[in-house]
């Protein structure tokens, strides 16, 4: 695969992590950074994503770091981050559409504009020791048939997916699982720090 088309594809992807709140059959979204809510160490915070292109990153660099976005059931049902959406992928990138389930989003770490890093997305999913009862999900209303976490039990209390510890802590007790289908989404930082945390 050409150097085109990779960042094609590349590009097509990146809409998964900034595709904006939008649903239905969507053209991708303009060149340049995109800013968006998010999850940091369970505290509402906005996000830059400046996904790959003619003006964007044209892919990951060794003097960035790596860090991961992950992609959960929304927190607050009545108010997700991100409504996702259909989106057409590019000729070169075989046509078709790529769809954006309902979710929020959880940066790994903190980073600042003038040294972003490189992101690449994962699905929080359940895990092979996930029940009903230890695991909420949400069945994806824009069809992707993926089934993102957005709580999940430790004894008594209830977890929510929105911090890269809780995350972490949900995959050593096999509850939840990554699907890192998504791959490379361009570069991101942390442009302003938000509200309080939520409950759990």
């Amino acid at each position: 695969m050409n150097r085109t088309v990779l960042g094609a594809v590349a590009a097509a992807v990146a809409v998964t992590l900034a595709a904006g709140d939008v649903v239905g059959a969507q053209e991708p979204p303009p060149p340049g950074p995109k800013f968006q809510p998010a999850w940091l160490h369970g505290r509402q915070v906005e996000i830059g994503v400046d996904t790959p292109g003619p003006d964007g990153p044209t892919g990951p660099a060794d003097d960035r770091r790596d860090i991961t976005i992950y992609l959960v059931g929304p927190i607050d049902e009545a108010a997700p981050q991100d409504a996702g959406g259909r989106f057409p992928l590019p000729p070169e990138a075989g046509g078709g559409e790529i769809v954006v389930p309902v979710h929020d989003t959880v940066l790994q770490r903190g980073v600042r504009e003038r040294s972003p890093a490189d992101c690449f997305g994962a699905y929080v999913l359940a895990g092979p020791r996930a029940t009903p009862e230890s695991v909420t999900t949400r069945t994806d209303a824009n069809g992707s048939g993926l089934a993102l976490v957005s709580r999940f039990r430790f004894g008594r209390l209830s977890l929510a997916t929105n911090s890269a510890p809780a995350i972490k802590l949900g995959l050593m007790m096999g509850l939840l699982q990554l699907d890192d289908s998504i791959g490379y989404g361009g570069t991101c930082w942390v442009s302003r720090m938000g509200g309080g945390a939520t409950s759990g």
